[in-house]
């Protein structure tokens, strides 16, 4: 689940599998590297800060007090960096735009150091040398990343993969493979029952097509380390004495819906049958997993109730010197295992926004100024989203925008599908910080 590596020989031998998705290894490479990096900064400043004075140096720079402030230092701007988008799972982006990336997060930690050394004044370092420390840290990061991108490309070459079919099934998964460009994942060729006799017509999506039945000869001849199986209907098309010789000799077979899913981080309706949900893993939880859980639920919930108090009241103070009575606004929602519940929230809309009591769709540039949600159980699985509780964030929530129409609530299902079905603590706390990273990034907008 957390952190489970790729067998060696894969073709996504440079990606880690964690909550059962792909993730490059080049992001937790620039983490460790830009770990060490950082506090090395923070040293290298304090010393050239005091050059010429070893006796404010050794006051300053006390062991082993200046090492944790460094240490603790280095954790709140990795924090920053992570919550400015500079260690996705996906890419971050042109070195330029990591480069404003890194000016964002510095200039996050310089606004928020003054409360952090109010509340924590032992970690508190000289204002001289703090400056100097982020100014190196900013050349320091971009030159390792841009390093780091020039040594990938050297190092990481193209992974090669065969997709067996030419429907549907088959034209999901290159997209996906392309909007993964951080995996270093290419598609060489598809193989289909009856390719056309020359490729004169480009092929399929721009790749060429081979024959189904000939596999043994054109997987070592294009370097293919991986089949994917994405035909749409299987009865006797699949060549099984071909894909058994071939996963032998090392090559990996793998299927098409559960390469989707690992990629995506979502379960995808529209190629999922029951039998996945019956026969496939995931979707296994302990009664620790459950109290874990909860427990997390209710620390963040307590805290986040204290920490929006002054903020509740001001809001409270403003929804009725604009508009009056009242000042909550109440909506039922349904619950743990489909039980209806009363939701309570500041009234952001006019008092006749749902004069009729049904919930509407959000819209843009809605005249009622804020989002509502509507259950549409017409959706395959809906239900199955209420075996856990709901709450104000979750795996859906940090990767898709408010769902405004029923195909997008479809898909903020497959990624509540996907939450369900590797559910464990860690992801939890992986949520967390992808909501932070969201909030601080203005999304989750609607």
């Amino acid at each position: 689940m957390f952190g489970t590596p790729i067998a060696k020989g894969s073709p996504l031998a440079t990606m880690l599998r964690i909550f059962n998705q792909f993730v490059s290894v080049k992001v937790f490479v620039l983490m460790q590297a830009e770990a060490l990096l950082i506090p090395f900064c923070f040293l290298s400043a304090a010393k050239l800060w005091f050059w010429n004075d070893p006796a404010g140096l050794a006051l300053h720079a006390k062991w082993p007090d200046f090492l944790v402030r460094c240490l603790v230092l280095t954790v709140l701007l990795q924090l920053c960096f992570y919550c400015n988008d500079l260690y996705t799972t996906t890419g971050s982006g042109t070195w330029m735009e990591q480069l404003i990336g890194l000016v964002r997060a510095i200039g996050t930690l310089c606004i928020i150091s003054p409360l952090l050394y109010f509340l924590a004044p032992l970690v508190m370092i000289r204002r001289g040398v703090l400056i100097l420390a982020l100014a190196l840290t900013l050349v320091v990061a971009s030159l390792a990343r841009l390093l780091l991108e020039k040594a990938w490309q050297v190092t990481g070459p193209l992974r090669n993969l065969m997709v067996l079919g030419t429907g549907p099934l088959a034209r999901e998964v290159a997209l996906e493979v392309g909007r993964r460009n951080d995996l270093s994942l290419s598609i060489s060729a598809f193989a289909a029952k009856n390719p056309p006799d020359s490729q004169t017509d480009g092929g399929f999506m721009g790749r060429p097509i081979v024959s189904l039945f000939s596999l043994q000869q054109d997987v070592p001849r294009l370097g293919i380390s991986q089949i994917v199986v994405a035909l749409d209907d299987r009865r006797g098309a699949l060549p099984l004495a071909d894909l058994v010789r071939l996963r032998v000799r090392g090559v990996s077979v793998v299927d098409a819906r559960d390469l989707l899913t690992a990629l995506s981080g979502r379960v995808q309706l529209d190629t999922v049958a029951p039998s996945g949900f019956i026969f496939g893993d995931g979707f296994r939880r302990s009664k620790m997993t459950l109290i874990w859980k909860r427990a997390l639920d209710l620390t963040l919930g307590l805290l986040g109730l204290l920490l929006s108090a002054p903020v509740m009241a001001l809001t409270a103070i403003v929804v009725c010197l604009d508009s009056g009575w009242p000042i909550l606004y109440k909506q039922t929602r349904v619950g743990l295992k489909g039980k209806e519940f009363q939701l309570l929230k500041f009234r952001s809309m006019r008092v006749d926004a749902e004069s009729n009591g049904e919930a509407q769709w959000a819209q843009p540039d809605d005249p009622r100024t804020t989002r509502v949600e509507q259950l549409r159980t017409t959706i395959p699985y809906y239900e199955e989203r209420h075996v856990v509780r709901p709450g104000i964030t979750g795996w859906a929530q940090v990767q898709y925008p408010y769902g405004a129409t029923v195909a997008e609530a479809a898909t903020k299902l497959e990624y509540d599908l996907f939450y369900l079905k590797n559910m464990s603590f860690a992801f939890d706390c992986a949520i967390v910080l992808n909501t932070l990273r969201t909030v601080s990034l203005g999304g989750g907008n609607r």
